[in-house]
């Protein structure tokens, strides 16, 4: 695997090598594309609304984009490893299981 021009000092990449390894990742952080700005565009993603005429009053309505706003959450569920990883569905790796006990000084039902 070819590591690039290391420099002897520092122990780091040229940033030349770097533009020739990745250059799409370079040129989108170079443009402002991080993690941070795909953070704040899910964000904004999860509060979609889009427009749909409205042929009894004949004009333009918002209504929330539940399409978008699922496809969001999804990707922000997959992002976050909230989804099963493949061995865990096929049984091989069963998560930890936490069982708390809880106890009540009073009775959850209210009395009369």
């Amino acid at each position: 695997m070819n590591q690039g021009s290391i420099g002897k000092a520092t122990g780091r990449r040229s940033s030349d090598s770097l533009k020739q390894e990745f250059p799409c990742e370079y040129a989108l952080r170079e443009k402002g594309v991080d993690g941070s700005f795909i953070a704040q565009r899910l964000i904004d993603m999860l509060h979609a609304k889009g427009k749909r005429w409205n042929t009894s009053t004949k004009s333009w309505e918002s209504f929330e984009d539940y399409k978008v706003r699922l496809a969001v959450l999804k990707q922000i569920a997959e992002l976050l490893g909230l989804y099963p990883t493949q061995k865990e569905l096929e049984g091989i790796h069963k998560p930890h299981e936490t069982i708390l006990r809880v106890a009540y000084e009073e009775p959850l039902i209210p009395k009369r």
